[in-house]
């Protein structure tokens, strides 16, 4: 973790783990191309590609972790997830994380869904782009009518 005020780097958990190995402090498995936010005091992450053994999976699950406590949450949702993809966008409003676009090794996504942290429920509000989109970022700005 890195602190801005301090100028300082500093490990979490067990700092010896570099060998790819199963996390003994529940942080997800070794990955790239995940969605990330920050989103009301939590580090939420969905999804990318990777896996111990520098295995070639495709994630499809959601973790939280607890800037002020330090602690990883796997959350488990109450219906099925999305298929698992990288290269995805993912912010937080209004008690939700939304993921948008993304890839897998069969399917390039143009689609956007929602996951009800209230509920623990994946949905689909059934917005889709005409091009599927992967590899970008994306900022969430409230719109204000003239």
């Amino acid at each position: 973790m890195y602190h801005v005020k301090e100028n300082e780097w500093r490990s979490i958990g067990d700092p010896k783990n570099t060998t790819n190995a199963q996390s003994e402090i529940g942080a997800p498995g070794p990955r790239a191309n995940m969605g990330a936010c920050l989103y009301q005091g939590k580090v939420y992450i969905f999804g990318g590609h990777g896996g111990h053994g520098y295995a070639r999976i495709a994630f499809n699950d959601l973790y939280s972790f607890d800037l002020e406590t330090e602690v990883w949450t796997k959350i488990v949702s109450n219906n099925p997830p999305p298929d698992g993809r990288g290269g995805h966008s993912l912010f937080g409003s209004n008690g939700k994380l939304y993921i948008y676009g993304g890839w897998n090794s069969e399917m390039q996504y143009n689609n956007v869904l929602f996951f009800d942290l209230e509920k623990g429920e994946w949905g689909d509000p059934d917005i889709y782009n005409e091009v599927p989109r992967w590899n970008h970022s994306s900022v969430l700005v409230e719109a204000i009518p003239y």
